[in-house]
């Protein structure tokens, strides 16, 4: 497989800097907290975004050319894994699969191992857009380890370029051994039944076989891998830099994904996912310190008090170290999603809207389907009623297929209030036309259900029936298709600025 070409003069983003990197000197409380570690963060976020002179702008598109190289070898490397270890289960009827001898689960977890160990290709960009990402929720007390400018830049080269002349190479004939070691006992680990001594000895060879295939496979290439993307042992590297051993323990708390990496051949073969469904978290981004300060004090959450009460007992509860260290961590995590989140090149739709985690899910899932994909999510009606929404809903609307709203009267969601409009909404990856299916005032599923099969006779159910009580019958025409013109109504009664 071999990498499109990256169009030219262009950059990662991830390899940037950005003004919303570790913004906790907004906060009046941190800034109360670590004076000194807020001043030095501050000073550092200037140095490190200064614009770029053309010397350093060659040395990042060389960065992104490596980038191009390891992702191409990790595509590489987990579609040989994949078709290797991918044992075909046949359904009832068919015959057995003959053509492969099966594997253990042990020995599929080897070979994943190892196409993460440390100086694989996997590995080398997942500590790169790690430590990007940590830049975003740098540890207060750690200010001192944020790399400048010109450490970030060396960073980046070691590891994503490499150290051509290593004294120390990874020894990738490892491989076929870790698959194949047992014990006197079995196999060095639990796996599913049947066990390796259970195993005909046919079959064990054939599996053995199987297994030296893949190896010899991934050993030659790796040694044109490290020809073409030089060597860099993250263990080593990490063991020798403070600064990314305080990144690595920000990613290992906080588990960033990413998923042109962790799914770099779902995307490089077959252009993304098929289907992504979900009830994606509805989840506010706002940073209210009482409700954490409540789990140590829950009289802030019991009784009202006053600004200055309220500051009072933060003080006090600062004092200890436990609190005060659950109140960085929280901080830290909440702020810097926040900052990430908001950060145009990050989330450029949402730019302007209120944010909400529901969203950041609809805009990413939609990118991570291929052309032919579909997507499915339960969500509040927040995407169609923002009125600083118009990009958002410009992105959203023409691979809208599918929007039926639903009143939470019926308690279906017993923790959020009855009042609440949420929606099912069923989106294509690509699309111009905006066309949908649309119900409103939905109680119940079964209302839609019912709606689909229903022949169109008679008068459409209104919102209650005659006993006065939510109306759960369906009728075909309360499936309505909008189209552009409708929502250009709508615009006009609601919006200032079109759709």
């Amino acid at each position: 497989w071999t990498a499109p070409p990256r169009p030219k003069g262009t950059i990662y983003h991830f390899l940037l800097p950005a003004e919303g990197m570790a913004a906790f000197d907004k906060d009046k409380v941190i800034k109360q907290l670590a004076p000194e570690s807020v001043k030095r963060i501050k000073e550092w976020r200037k140095e490190f975004c200064m614009p770029f002179n053309k010397k350093d702008a060659e040395r990042l598109e060389q960065l992104s050319d490596a980038v191009d190289r390891l992702l191409a070898q990790v595509v590489r490397e987990r579609v040989l894994a994949t078709q290797e270890t991918s044992d075909r289960i046949p359904v009832w009827g068919e015959p057995p699969n003959a053509k492969k001898a099966d594997l253990l689960v042990r020995d599929q977890e080897e070979v994943a191992a190892m196409l993460k160990d440390g100086s694989s290709a996997y590995r080398r960009l997942k500590l790169a857009m790690d430590a990007w990402c940590a830049l975003w929720f740098w540890p207060i007390e750690k200010a001192e380890l944020l790399p400048d400018r010109a450490t970030w830049l060396a960073q980046m080269e070691l590891i994503l370029m490499g150290q051509i002349n290593s004294e120390r190479a990874p020894m990738q004939g490892d491989l076929f051994d870790a698959l194949t070691e047992t014990t006197e006992a079995g196999p060095a680990r639990a796996q599913t039944m049947p066990s390796e001594s259970q195993m005909p000895v046919q079959a064990r060879c054939d599996r053995l076989k199987r297994l030296q295939n893949l190896s010899d496979a991934l050993r030659d290439r790796r040694a044109r891998y490290h020809q073409a993307c030089g060597l860099a042992d993250v263990d080593a590297v990490l063991a020798e830099d403070a600064s990314l051993r305080a990144a690595q323990h920000v990613a290992n708390r906080l588990r960033f994904h990413h998923w042109s990496l962790r799914f770099a051949e779902v995307f490089a073969v077959g252009g993304g996912f098929d289907v992504n469904l979900g009830n994606p978290p509805w989840v506010k981004l706002e940073w209210t310190d009482t409700g954490l300060l409540s789990d140590f004090e829950p009289a802030l959450e019991i009784r009202r008090q006053s600004l200055s009460s309220v500051s009072e007992i933060r003080s006090r509860l600062l004092e200890d170290p436990r609190v005060l260290a659950a109140y960085r961590d929280e901080s830290e995590g909440t702020l810097g999603v926040k900052a990430y989140l908001s950060a145009g090149h990050n989330y450029s739709l949402l730019s302007g809207v209120q944010a909400n985690l529901y969203k950041c899910f609809i805009t990413r899932s939609l990118s991570n389907l291929n052309d032919s994909g579909v997507a499915a999510f339960l969500h509040p009606e927040g995407v169609y009623d923002d009125m600083q929404g118009g990009g958002l809903r410009s992105f959203v609307y023409p691979r809208l297929l599918c929007h039926y709203q639903f009143i939470n009267e019926l308690r279906l969601f017993a923790e959020i209030h009855h009042l609440v409009k949420f929606s099912v909404n069923l989106y294509r990856a690509r699309g111009t036309e905006i066309g949908f299916t649309h119900a409103s005032n939905l109680f119940h599923p079964s209302t839609l259900a019912a709606s689909m099969v229903h022949d169109g006779l008679g008068l459409v159910p209104g919102i209650k029936d005659e006993s006065n009580d939510w109306e759960l019958r369906g009728h075909r025409h309360r499936l309505l298709r909008i189209g552009r013109s409708d929502l250009e109504v709508f615009a006009a009664a609601f919006e200032e600025r079109g759709l």
